[in-house]
């Protein structure tokens, strides 16, 4: 990688064959040296992205790279709402009614929308489902025509994360959502939803004569944003719950108690996920079916609370348990989601694959828990604690391959262990292993039978770790 004094030194020798040059640069002239000097800032600029690219081909390094890949792959920074169970119970002298939309808040002032109407009766109870998202507007004025006009969503004031938008002119003319302007007619008001890699939600137009259709100068555009506080974990039975606001007396005699987190939610997706995402082949149209990328197609819709995925087809499994005619064009999926059931699960996999290709018939297996054994052997310099190093070891292991990381998420041939990795991981985190006195192994050891669904992860109770003192006396005499 070159620096920027390295092309000042090559900009000095070239200027050194001509007089005036020469002595302007000598002579720190601004006028001269000011666009010699961005030059030299501009290649140094690139040649450190060259550099980085060299090393970054195959496994993306840096968060910055993640999130430029990501965008350009066009994964969203979606989030999805909770949905929990209340029982409302009324001690009123009459009937209340609540309508589709009245909003709920849990304890921790989080606020929820109500799914369905509803009436409870006096001295009746009435199960209730609530949806845990808000919405927010904002109005876009049309100043000029441009093909493929983006507008920027404004950045939540609380933190919250993007569920959805829709789109609506003044005339009550609504815009669909379709990814990529795929299937869209000339002229038909369609919208698609991007993101940059500072995470910078843009909502895109068509352009008329092309695809979709561009808006014109004097439309305003009216933009419902809808948002969650993604995963929600802290829910205790029975909690209580509280409307929102009073619309009469009666609310008042209504009184709200959890009965079942339904769905605890899920965040968007982590730096770590994304990198899991990124080290996949480019894939085309966010089409599964070509070069047969059911993996990431099914990564990307699960969302954020994913704690391991593997997909495999007819052949993979008839090296596993022989073969039968019934794989015959089935995909088999193992599948894991924090804070959901197997059967929501489940029934969430057959509708994504459902959706990119209703030829397969989906068998779900229920994933094998498999812990790694691993070892490693560590000789350190007697000014550290063997204790203090073999506690930071197991640590870091357990951040990187523990149950519910990125990197034991991913089944079959995306092995979560690599000697190579762990060797890197330790010796760039460990501060003992870092001295030229130090040294270490590590080594991996067999689990049984490895099978398609095997969910691979290193658990404390699965780590062995041996750290001993080595003296770094060099014999030498010293005052």
């Amino acid at each position: 990688m070159y620096l920027k004094a390295d092309f000042d030194a090559a900009i000095a020798a070239a200027a050194a064959n001509y007089p005036a040059a020469k002595a302007a640069l000598a002579a720190k002239d601004p006028t001269f040296l000011a666009s010699l000097d961005a030059m030299a800032a501009m290649l140094a600029m690139i040649s450190a992205q060259v550099s980085i690219a060299e090393t970054e081909w195959a496994t993306k390094a840096r968060d910055g790279t993640v999130l430029a890949d990501a965008a350009l792959r066009g994964v969203l920074p979606l989030a999805k709402p909770a949905r929990v169970e209340i029982i409302a119970t009324n001690s009123g002298p009459s009937a209340v009614t609540l309508a589709t939309g009245r909003g709920f808040s849990d304890p921790k002032g989080r606020t929820y929308a109500l799914e369905g109407g509803a009436t409870v009766a006096q001295g009746g109870t009435v199960q209730l489902t609530l949806r845990q998202t808000t919405s927010r507007t904002f109005s876009h004025s049309v100043s000029s025509v441009a093909p493929f006009a983006e507008v920027i969503v404004p950045e939540s004031a609380d933190d919250a994360f993007l569920v959805g938008l829709s789109i609506a002119d003044a005339a009550g003319n609504t815009y669909r959502y379709v990814p990529g302007f795929h299937g869209v007619e000339e002229g038909e008001r369609v919208f698609a939803v991007e993101v940059d890699e500072y995470r910078r939600v843009v909502v895109r137009f068509g352009a008329t004569g092309i695809t979709g259709y561009s808006p014109i100068p004097g439309e305003v555009l009216t933009v419902t944003v809808t948002e969650c506080l993604g995963a929600v974990g802290d829910l205790a039975d029975g909690a209580a719950f509280a409307l929102d606001y009073l619309s009469s007396s009666a609310d008042g005699y209504l009184d709200f108690t959890l009965a079942d987190v339904v769905d605890t939610g899920a965040n968007p997706p982590t730096i770590a996920q994304l990198r899991v995402m990124a080290a996949y082949p480019g894939v085309h149209d966010d089409n599964p079916v070509y070069r047969g990328q059911w993996d990431y197609y099914l990564r990307r819709h699960l969302g954020g609370n994913l704690q391991f995925l593997a997909v495999w087809n007819e052949q993979v499994e008839e090296q596993a348990r022989g073969a039968s005619p019934s794989n015959i064009n089935r995909l088999f999926v193992a599948a894991s989601v924090s804070g959901q059931s197997a059967a929501a699960t489940n029934a969430q996999v057959a509708a994504i694959v459902g959706r990119a290709d209703d030829s397969y018939q989906v068998s779900h297996v229920e994933p094998r828990e498999c812990q790694i054994p691993v070892t490693v052997t560590a000789a350190v310099p007697a000014i550290f604690d063997p204790a203090d190093v073999e506690t930071q070891i197991r640590s870091l292991l357990l951040q990187h391959y523990g149950k519910g990381t990125a990197n034991a998420s991913q089944g079959l041939a995306k092995a979560p262990w690599r000697q190579r990795d762990a060797y890197a991981l330790l010796g760039a985190n460990i501060a003992a292993l870092k001295d030229t006195v130090s040294d270490y192994s590590v080594s991996v050891g067999a689990y049984g039978a490895v099978l398609p669904e095997d969910w691979r992860y290193v658990a404390d109770a699965s780590i062995t770790v041996t750290v001993s003192r080595v003296s770094d006396s060099s014999g030498l005499w010293t005052q």
